[in-house]
């Protein structure tokens, strides 16, 4: 059962890495160890009965026993579209979708300047965009929960909705 778990979670994520900032997979063992391997140099993933192994272009293979994988993780952590952005703690500008997860406030925003606010899903989609925004609240029920990237100007915050 582990195995064909495994398969399909790393068959899904390997077909569906280019749209995330995947560089790395990374094969942590059930005994704490773990390898990075990058994602240009790998050659083959393969699965038979019992085991799992990794072909990469600088390497002859690396084989893992399934019972002895404890996870594949794709990219630097969980892999999304979002992994490398971070909010900008200077400004000290605060982006929230209160609990009713219609709307999108912002504090801390000077409002006399407009400025176009983005909104990005986890695959890089633009979802939404107000090109003259000015510090008002944002109607975002039309979308669907999840995790999305707001992007005020050059500012850019992570939001669950």
């Amino acid at each position: 059962m582990k195995k064909n778990q495994l398969i399909a979670l790393t068959s899904s994520l390997l077909f569906s890495s280019g749209a995330f900032a995947t560089d790395v997979v990374t094969v942590t063992t059930t005994s704490g160890g773990s390898t990075g391997y990058d994602v240009d140099a790998i050659t083959k993933i393969a699965f038979d009965d019992s085991a799992l192994n990794i072909v990469s272009s600088d390497s002859e293979g690396t084989t893992y026993a399934i019972d002895e994988i404890k996870s594949i993780v794709f990219g630097e952590g969980t892999p999304s579209a979002v992994e490398a952005l971070k909010t900008d703690k200077v400004s000290k500008i605060t982006v929230f979708v209160p609990r009713d997860g219609n709307s999108l406030m912002v504090k801390g925003w000077d409002s006399t300047d407009a400025t176009r606010l983005e909104i990005f899903g986890t695959n890089g989609a633009l979802v939404q965009r107000n090109d003259k925004w000015c510090g008002q609240q944002v109607d975002i029920s039309a979308l669907p929960s999840g995790i999305y990237v707001v992007r005020i100007g050059n500012k850019t915050a992570k939001i669950k909705k």
